[in-house]
C-alpha cells in the first residue's frame, strides 16, 4: 500500500508527524491585516501584547523576508500592516488547510494553482518548515552559511541573514562537520538576550564582528532588569536584557547598535534539512 502523506489539524499542521506550523501566529498574521494594530490583533487572537510582538519578531526573523512591518503616516497616523510577502504566507497557509484531508498530490496541484506552480508551494513549504524550530533563546534567526573559515580545532561560520545583513558564529570544526555546515546550507542563529550587549554607534568600530545597527523600537523594565527590541534593517529584530541601570539613558527611537561575542552564537540544523 502506498504511504499517503497527511496534513491534520487548522492551526498547527503536521505532514507525516512532523511539526509544519507553529499553532496560533497565522490566526496572528490574519488579525492585523484585518486590525492594522498589534494591541487590537492580539486581543482578536487571545493572545498578550507582548506574546504577539513575541511571535511576530520571530517569524520575521526566521523569514526570508519580514512577513509584517511597521507603517508611518496616513490618514491613521500609522500602524502594523503585513508585507505583501507575508499576505502570500498567509494565502498560502489557507489553501492548505482547506485541502489537509485531500491527497498530497490534489494538494499540490491546487496550492500551486494558486501560489505560482509546485516551485512556490516547495518555497513556502521551506519556510513554514522553519517556523517547527523552537527554542528559549530569545534571538533566532534564520540564514544562509555563505562562508566556512576554519582549521583543525576552530570554525568561523558566516551566515547571511539576507542580502546586506551578516553574522559569524565560532563553534569547534568537529561541531561544524556533525551539522554538516557547508556553504550554502540553511541554519538557524540562536543569541541568548543576556549576551546581546547594548552600545551607541560611536562607541563600536565598525570592525567588530556582529555589529548590528538598528534603532530601539521596545523598552520595557521587568524587575531589576530591562528588555529591549531593536529593529533592524530588513524587518529583522534583536533583543537584549539589560541590567538595572544600563537602560538608563536609552530610549526609544534612539539608534544603537547590538553586538554579541561570536562565540555566543549557537547553531542548529532546521528540522528536515
Amino acid at each position: 500500500m502506498t504511504k499517503r502523506s497527511h496534513y491534520s489539524g487548522r492551526l498547527h499542521l503536521e505532514k507525516d508527524g512532523v511539526p509544519f506550523l507553529v499553532a496560533g501566529r497565522i490566526d496572528l498574521l490574519e488579525a492585523v491585516d484585518l486590525k492594522g494594530s498589534i494591541s487590537q490583533a492580539a486581543k482578536a487572537v487571545g493572545m498578550s501584547y507582548k506574546g504577539a510582538w513575541d511571535a511576530i519578531d520571530a517569524m520575521n526573523n526566521q523569514a526570508d523576508e519580514a512577513l509584517v512591518q511597521r507603517a508611518t503616516g496616513g490618514q491613521r497616523g500609522g500602524g502594523t500592516q503585513l508585507t505583501e510577502y507575508g499576505r502570500r504566507v498567509v494565502a498560502l497557509v489557507r489553501a492548505i488547510e482547506e485541502e489537509h484531508q485531500q491527497a498530497l498530490a490534489l494538494l499540490n496541484e491546487r496550492v500551486g494553482a494558486r501560489a505560482g506552480g509546485p516551485q512556490a508551494f516547495a518555497e513556502y513549504r521551506r519556510l513554514l518548515q522553519r517556523f517547527s524550530l523552537q527554542t528559549s533563546a530569545r534571538n533566532h534567526w534564520v540564514g544562509s552559511v555563505c562562508a566556512v573559515r576554519a582549521d583543525r580545532v576552530h570554525a568561523a561560520i558566516e551566515i547571511a541573514l539576507d542580502d546586506k545583513l551578516s553574522i559569524i558564529a565560532h563553534i569547534s570544526t568537529d561541531s561544524a562537520k556533525r551539522l554538516g555546515i557547508t556553504p550554502g546550507s540553511d541554519i538557524a542563529a540562536l543569541v541568548k538576550a543576556v549576551a546581546v550587549q547594548i552600545a551607541l554607534p560611536e562607541q563600536v568600530p565598525v570592525t567588530q564582528p556582529n555589529r548590528l545597527v538598528g534603532s530601539i523600537s521596545r523598552l520595557s523594565q521587568e524587575g531589576e532588569q530591562s528588555e529591549l527590541i531593536v529593529d533592524l534593517p530588513g524587518g529583522r529584530t534583536v533583543t537584549a536584557v539589560l541590567r538595572d541601570g544600563e537602560a538608563a539613558t536609552l530610549r526609544v527611537g534612539r539608534k544603537v547598535v547590538a553586538c554579541f561575542d561570536p562565540r555566543a552564537v549557537l547553531l542548529a540544523r532546521l528540522p528536515g534539512a
